[in-house]
C-alpha cells in the first residue's frame, strides 16, 4: 500500500504549494490541477481495488493502471 498512498499525498501537495511571482504560474497552476487530480483518483482507485476484492481482474486495478500511465505521459510534457 505505500505507493497509493504515496500517490494521495503527492496529489494533495500539488494542490496546496505555490510558485509565487514565477512568470508562468498560471500555466504551472494548471499543470499541477491536472497531475494532483490525476494523483489522488489514481491513489483512491488502487485503495478501492486492494478493499474489493474481486474473481479476476478488477476494474479499479485497471484504472489505476492506465492513471499511473496518464501520469507519466503527463509528466513527459510538462513544462514551464
Amino acid at each position: 500500500m505505500p505507493l497509493p498512498v504515496l500517490a494521495l499525498i503527492g496529489g494533495v501537495m500539488l494542490f496546496l504549494h505555490s510558485h509565487g511571482t514565477h512568470p508562468s504560474v498560471h500555466k504551472i497552476a494548471i499543470h499541477h490541477a491536472v497531475m494532483g487530480t490525476t494523483a489522488l483518483v489514481a491513489g483512491l482507485c488502487k485503495v478501492t481495488a486492494g478493499v474489493k476484492r474481486q474473481e479476476g481482474r478488477s476494474p479499479w486495478a485497471l484504472a489505476w493502471t492506465a492513471l499511473v500511465l496518464l501520469i507519466g505521459v503527463e509528466l513527459l510534457v510538462y513544462t514551464e
